[in-house]
């Protein structure tokens, strides 16, 4: 006889007009429809159940678990809360953020072994499958699976494959906006032809959209859009950052071998993370700071958290408006704007939208979870035969208590007017019987899933992770463009296979470890002399330089600057160098140029005509030497509109007065940047950086005869890397450099072009292992590229010599 499943009480209740609902009863096992939301940092799951949409918990403390998995020696594979933690120990066993490679035939190499990227995803979709049997006494009848809208037909396949790793049998897929807008109007009354705007920010993506409602579902209206390298993971490294800076604290000097130290320093940035969330409902919160010979608190206010990424959300509402546009839809015409994903809760992200669309924006109370239960509404006509109409008013949802709360509602499909099923139907095929497969072991509650040995390596590692935090802030949060953020991993184009699998590029080198502290490499150019000259930036903020003369070790010193300051980029003119970036702090913030005759004394030029505080150029990304014996800078302009940011080109003789040209072909809507400028050749001027293609920011190149008229290169690099560096051999190959990898997974990334042929991808690899990749200079020995790398547990800026094909 079967056996009821035990569950916990929902603590969500709903007034639905006649009194208080009170909590689901779970019967015996019945075909029930089941949605899954595997997201990029978490995966959820709801059902239907008697007329009611709910959520399962997955994970010990919360309905949504990580959507990772460790492969144990063994050959067992954890998935979720244990597979986490036991990732801190052995990171090269775990596997992360995986979902963005969907579609790209280049398998995830995790614990030595290959895994195609639909088998990591079919084995989180097995594991909450039994989670979910296990709940309800019986597996689910039609399961819904979401997708991100753009997805085209190839990915979408691998998604079906997925889920036949999984053993699913009655499938269907669905987009993410669609399933949003799904438990949306399940909550609201949405008249059929309505509009709706879906702002979706979660933990690893930015997706855009607008959907339609229809009689009886809901549809994509237009084309979607997003931004795949900004998350609020992002959000969360740069806060760190930050509390360690205001507390005087660096993370790179604490000793990896000191167990009470990494233990302290992954206390602090939980109680960073909660500190982020709870600045969505107070104006400040203070942040305890214990660490050994430490002990104070940090107070944030949410003004200051929000001048910290400011510019990274306003990036976002420009590409959002974008997407807006392009659907051929007028801000008064949709009926709202919806949030959706935990980052969207931050108070600053529903007033950047109402000021740019001046429209009502809904803020949905759990964004965690909407897609899935969206998705299990979605699936309910599929198996829960003709709906009833409920009478009264639709429900109201009321505040939860806390703790780990399943949400639970009731759902009038006739009256919503979600009587369809809006998902797709896929043929599944169930892998033969004998098929050899890692095991799946799910971790019952309390298991921390570490074992006692082993406790020097999970050290080390665990501060290598949260310096590389800190890098990554430093490397992205300050230097990067707006709508920018750690980079993520290449993605073929949407609807296409990957590229052909990348050749690898061996870099050798050293890590640059004076001065104390992490510091990023952002640039690096020769002198006559022979001298090498490097400008970068440090954890905390502080300006950096290097030197190598012939012959000698690497020195650093340290260029003035108005409080922070990053060094940008590096040229060498005439006898000395000029070096680009910003100064100061806050509103003081401006453009910054740095001079120095031998790269070991600098002189900060001071503030003035463009170049002030509060004028529309907030910082100077790239410089380059043009044939005429001018210096060509470019630069980040927000004077005209702080959203649709565009770039400014300025030229100057001797790199104290500069003068602003009149570029065209660098506009358009939505931001853009230049990140690397180098002069070609050919006598023309090749720019790298980012800007929105179509409704996605994504890569770009632009070419210029003579700095003023520009045209956009119609081949980039494939995927959606971040460019960084840029040079031109001898042999008048084109090399770009960037990053493909997350925030706090960092991989660094190069591509090749000769004579307008396509780009050549290349898996760099070296030693000490690239993270960053972002200075490049060609030489008669090679290329030399600067940046950010690891060596054991220390991170540093590097510098490394490559010899690409």
């Amino acid at each position: 006889m079967p056996v009821r499943a035990k569950v916990r009480s929902a603590e969500y209740q709903f007034d639905v007009g006649r009194g208080t609902a009170g909590p689901p009863q779970y019967g015996w096992p019945v075909s029930y429809p089941l949605g899954i939301d595997v997201g990029t940092t978490y995966t959820a799951a709801a059902l239907w159940h008697d007329g009611r949409a709910q959520t399962v918990p997955l994970g010990d403390r919360a309905n949504a678990v990580p959507s990772v998995l460790f492969l144990r020696e063994d050959g067992a594979v954890l998935v979720g809360e244990a597979a986490a933690r036991r990732g801190v120990l052995e990171p090269d066993r775990m596997a992360r953020e995986f979902k963005r490679r969907m579609g790209d035939d280049v398998p995830v190499l995790v614990g030595g072994r290959r895994f195609p990227v639909h088998e990591l995803t079919g084995r989180v979709l097995r594991t909450v499958v039994e989670r979910v049997s296990e709940q309800r006494g019986g597996p689910p009848g039609h399961v819904v699976l979401t997708h991100p809208a753009e997805w085209g037909d190839y990915r979408k396949r691998r998604l079906a494959e997925a889920s036949r790793a999984a053993g699913l049998t009655d499938v269907g897929l669905l987009p993410e906006p669609v399933a949003a807008a799904t438990w949306y109007a399940a909550q609201e009354r949405v008249e059929p032809g309505a509009l709706i705007a879906i702002y979706d920010f979660g933990g690893g993506t930015f997706d855009a959209s607008v959907v339609r409602k229809t009689a009886d579902s809901v549809q994509i209206h237009g084309e979607p859009g997003g931004d795949d390298r900004i998350g609020g993971i992002d959000f969360d490294h740069a806060l760190f950052r930050r509390v360690c800076a205001n507390a005087g604290v660096d993370p790179a000097r604490f000793d990896p071998g000191d167990g009470a130290a990494a233990s302290a320093l992954a206390q602090l940035f939980a109680s960073v993370v909660e500190a982020k969330e709870a600045l969505s409902a107070d104006i400040e919160v203070r942040v305890p700071v214990v660490l050994p010979g430490i002990t104070r608190q940090v107070l944030i206010t949410r003004a200051e958290f929000e001048d910290l990424i400011r510019t990274r959300l306003e990036g976002t509402v420009g590409v959002f408006g974008q997407v807006v546009r392009r659907a051929g839809v007028a801000p008064s015409d949709l009926h709202a704007v919806l949030l959706v994903g935990g980052s969207s809760r931050i108070p600053l992200v529903r007033k950047l939208l109402s000021a740019e669309l001046g429209i009502r924006v809904a803020v949905d109370a759990h964004p965690k979870y909407t897609v899935s239960l969206g998705a299990a509404i979605a699936a309910a006509p599929r198996v829960a035969g003709p709906p009833v109409a409920i009478p009264g008013p639709p429900p109201r949802l009321r505040q939860p208590v806390p703790g780990r709360a399943e949400v639970s509602a009731p759902v009038d499909l006739v009256r919503t007017g979600l009587t369809g099923a809006p998902d797709v139907p896929v043929p599944v095929v169930l892998v033969p019987p004998g098929t050899a497969a890692p095991r799946e072991v799910l971790r019952t509650r309390g298991s921390t899933g570490v074992p006692a040995k082993g406790h020097g390596r999970l050290v080390a590692v665990l501060v290598t992770v949260l310096v590389l935090g800190v890098v990554a802030a430093v490397a992205f949060f300050v230097t990067r463009p707006a709508g920018d953020a750690a980079p993520k991993a290449v993605r073929p184009a949407p609807g296409g296979p990957s590229a052909t699998a990348a050749s690898t590029l061996e870099l050798s080198g050293e890590l640059v470890v004076p001065p104390d502290g992490a510091d990023v490499m952002r640039a690096v150019t020769r002198l006559p002399s022979g001298t090498l000259v490097a400008v970068g930036l440090s954890a905390d903020q502080k300006p950096r330089a290097w030197l190598r003369r012939p012959g000698a070790a690497v020195a650093a010193v340290t260029p003035p600057g108005d409080g922070q300051a990053a060094l940008a980029d590096v040229v060498a003119s005439g006898p000395g160098v000029v070096a680009v970036g910003w100064t100061g702090s806050g509103r003081d913030r401006r453009p910054a140029v740095w001079l120095s005759a031998t790269g070991e004394q600098w002189q900060l030029q001071p503030a003035g005509g463009s170049f002030v505080p509060g004028g529309g150029v907030t910082e100077l990304t790239a410089i380059t030497a043009g044939g005429d014996g001018k210096l060509y800078a470019a630069a980040v302009d927000r004077g005209g509109d702080p959203v649709d940011g565009d770039v400014a080109i300025f030229a100057s003789a001797d790199g104290k007065t500069w003068d602003r040209l009149p570029a065209t072909g660098l506009g358009g809507p939505g931001p853009q940047t230049i990140t690397r400028l180098i002069r070609t050749a050919d006598g023309r001027f090749l720019a790298a950086g980012s800007a929105l293609t179509g409704a996605r920011r994504g890569p770009a190149l632009w070419t210029s005869p003579d700095g003023v008229a520009w045209t956009s290169d119609a081949s980039v690099p494939p995927g959606s890397p971040s460019l960084l560096g840029l040079t031109q051999q001898a042999d008048g190959t084109v090399l770009a450099c960037g990053s493909v990898g997350a925030a706090d997974q960092p991989a660094a990334g190069c591509w090749t072009r000769r004579d307008g042929a396509g780009w050549r991808t290349w898996t760099v690899t070296g030693t000490p292992s690239p993270l960053y990749v972002y200075g490049l200079l060609s030489t008669q020995d090679g290329v030399l590229l600067a940046g950010a790398g690891r060596a054991g547990s220390t991170v540093d800026a590097g510098l490394w010599t490559a010899h690409p094909g």
